[in-house]
């Protein structure tokens, strides 16, 4: 959380005004900035991270549905390659995960070059949100049993016991969506 508010103050230092909408989580002022022309996919220096990949970060709900509305690219990553649904799988980011795939960010072919794929983030999680985010890409038809580029899956590598639940849940049930594209 230290690193996400350190983050969040640099933005604001940087004085981008909507990454400063994007940490007040202020989608009037997203919306009125972007209708005064101010670039929606516009990158901070360094990190190259975008409003949507900011806000999918901070648990920024609001900002990153305006973000969304206005049609921001939700395939630009971050400078290591990252792009928003990654974000939001690592943070834990449930409701965020649900809004990129209202608007269409797929869950299959999400696969970083280091092997894994938003799902597997929010499977190193420890908070409770991390299993909430698990169930939320289970809900969107993710495998539980998907293995990542080192043939490891979610329930081998997570620590956290609610985590492990819901896979154990998902998988004994056998009414997890299968995704033909995973």
């Amino acid at each position: 959380m230290v690193k996400i508010a350190l983050f969040m103050s640099s933005l604001v230092a940087a004085n981008k005004p909507i990454f400063k909408a994007v940490m007040e989580n202020d989608a009037d002022k997203i919306k009125e900035l972007i209708a005064a022309g101010q670039d929606i996919n516009e990158r901070m220096p360094g990190n190259l991270q975008s409003p949507l990949m900011a806000s999918c970060l901070g648990g920024n709900l609001d900002a990153a549905k305006a973000l969304l509305e206005l049609g921001a690219d939700v395939t630009v990553p971050e400078m290591d390659g990252y792009t928003p649904m990654h974000g939001a799988g690592f943070q834990g980011r449930a409701e965020i995960v649900k809004a990129l795939l209202d608007h269409g960010v797929p869950v299959s072919g999400t696969e970083h070059n280091d092997g894994y794929t938003p799902f597997h983030r929010a499977c190193w999680g420890t908070d409770d949100r991390h299993a909430e985010t698990v169930q939320a890409f289970l809900d969107a038809g993710v495998d539980p049993n998907l293995p990542a580029g080192n043939g490891v899956t979610c329930e081998r590598m997570t620590r956290n016991d609610k985590t492990k639940a819901v896979l154990k849940a998902a998988s004994a049930s056998g009414d997890a969506k299968k995704n033909d594209e995973l």
